[in-house]
């Protein structure tokens, strides 16, 4: 009975409040902010790659884990897949990389502020601060703990001497360990 209770609760307070609108609202912002990211990452790709010698590497790293046909199309479309190396393509997708971040931030802001209730007396200039500072956090997390684990999957597989081919079984195993922790904890 108290089951019972407890999701007409939730449903009441799931339509009240229009958290269905809200969450699409953030979604949407999320993944519109996912195209300006690419377009930069490209744009930095194709201004770095050449100089440093890093799409050499990269097609490399491409080699060892891709069938062979797939690898000799894009290696005979190089010059179309490797970007230019724009300046002014660099400037404009971080601007817009960035103002599309932050946007998602301040949906989020919005949102929570709303469903509880809370009227922002906070300033234009001061509410786009605080999303920049949640957004340049967010990223910086999610950056480092990316770097550290593909480097560690890269220090991981050269001791165990295994191939780069092997990193996707690698996701595997650890996607199965967090399964098995959610499943143990689950049933607590």
């Amino acid at each position: 009975m108290k089951f019972n209770i407890y999701l007409k609760n939730l449903f009441n307070i799931f339509f009240e409040q229009s958290l269905m609108y809200h969450s699409s609202a953030i979604a949407f912002s999320a993944i519109f902010s996912i195209f300006p990211s690419l377009f930069f990452l490209s744009s930095l790709f194709g201004l770095l790659a050449v100089p440093l010698e890093f799409y050499d590497l990269f097609m490399n790293f491409l080699s060892s884990i891709m069938p062979d046909a797939l690898y000799q199309i894009i290696k005979s479309n190089h010059g179309t897949i490797l970007p230019s190396s724009s300046i002014t393509a660099l400037v404009l997708s971080f601007a817009l990389s960035l103002y599309a971040g932050v946007g998602v931030f301040r949906s989020l802001i919005f949102t929570v502020n709303n469903i509880n209730g809370i009227i922002e007396t906070r300033s234009f200039i001061r509410q786009n601060a605080i999303a920049f500072l949640l957004f340049f956090v967010f990223t910086s997390v999610i950056e480092l703990f990316l770097f550290l684990r593909v480097i560690l999957y890269f220090k991981l597989l050269n001791l165990l001497n295994f191939p780069a081919s092997f990193i996707p079984i690698a996701y595997v195993i650890e996607a199965s360990f967090y399964l098995v922790i959610f499943i143990k904890h689950g049933n607590h």
